[in-house]
């Protein structure tokens, strides 16, 4: 718990998970604000999933030749850059379609990528007790950030500062995730 990395991965996990979590209920309503049909809408919200499979394989393939820390942080920056460009693309289906691709590369890496991470610094020991400590706040993020966006939907004039919000977690994401690996870990207790 006195390791800076973890802290920064947490912070990192906890703004990637309420970005996820506020797209993933928000995006139906924002594709329909834009014009489109609630079908298209919901099948486009449907590439999440699929999508999620497709992020998790190209981690799998990526990590033979790059360091996971900088792959986790470049998709964490297209899906910053995917939301950003929301406003500019997604009042046509290709638009909407391509920015939702960009997004969804990044739903399932974070499930591959955290253990990965903590193995890799932490060991298998006391594993189990660690991520438990990083799963607690991200699952609270997941679950209120949603209702915090639903508050600034309506408190603000539209879905660009709630977009703008969900860009900016996504960006604090990929900062964290390369921030953290090049921090240095805190010498041994001896």
């Amino acid at each position: 718990m006195r390791d800076a990395r973890f802290w920064i991965l947490a912070g990192s996990l906890v703004a990637h998970g309420a970005a996820t979590s506020t797209m993933t209920v928000h995006l139906i309503g924002y594709l329909v604000s834009r014009g489109h049909p609630t079908t298209f809408a919901a099948t486009a919200v449907g590439l999440l999933g699929v999508l999620s499979v497709t992020g998790r394989l190209v981690l799998t393939a990526a990590r033979r030749h790059l360091r996971v820390t900088t792959i986790v942080a470049a998709v964490f920056a297209i899906q910053a850059a995917a939301v950003l460009a929301m406003p500019l693309l997604a009042g046509t289906r290709t638009g909407a379609t391509a920015t939702v691709v960009g997004f969804g590369l990044g739903f399932g890496i974070t499930s591959l990528a955290t253990p990965a991470l903590l193995a890799d610094r932490y060991g298998t020991t006391a594993y189990a007790t660690i991520a438990g400590r990083l799963t607690a706040p991200v699952t609270i993020a997941k679950a209120a950030a949603p209702l915090a966006a639903a508050t600034l939907l309506h408190t603000a004039a539209g879905y660009v500062p709630l977009l703008a919000a969900i860009a900016g977690c996504c960006a604090i994401a990929a900062i964290g995730i390369l921030a953290r690996a090049t921090t240095t870990p805190p010498a041994p207790a001896g």
